[in-house]
């Protein structure tokens, strides 16, 4: 394997271990442990705020995108 490459694979693993924890951390450590534990309206809770936290950091995304384009 070469340094180039070695050095690529730890960067995006650098890179990618923040992204995971942001948007799978939360969601990770909320789950009801054994199954059939956790009732519906939790589930829905867990669902709800997962899909929330994916609609803000699009709508983030997306208006630092417009003001990059716009600019």
């Amino acid at each position: 394997m070469s340094t180039t490459l070695a050095a690529t694979a730890l960067l995006m693993g650098l890179a990618g271990g923040p992204h995971c924890a942001a948007m799978c951390g939360g969601i990770a450590t909320s789950l009801p442990g054994p199954a059939g534990a956790g009732s519906l309206a939790r589930i829905a809770q867990i669902h709800g705020g997962r899909l929330t936290g994916y609609a803000l950091a699009g709508a983030a995304a997306g208006g630092i995108g417009h003001g990059v384009v716009t600019l």
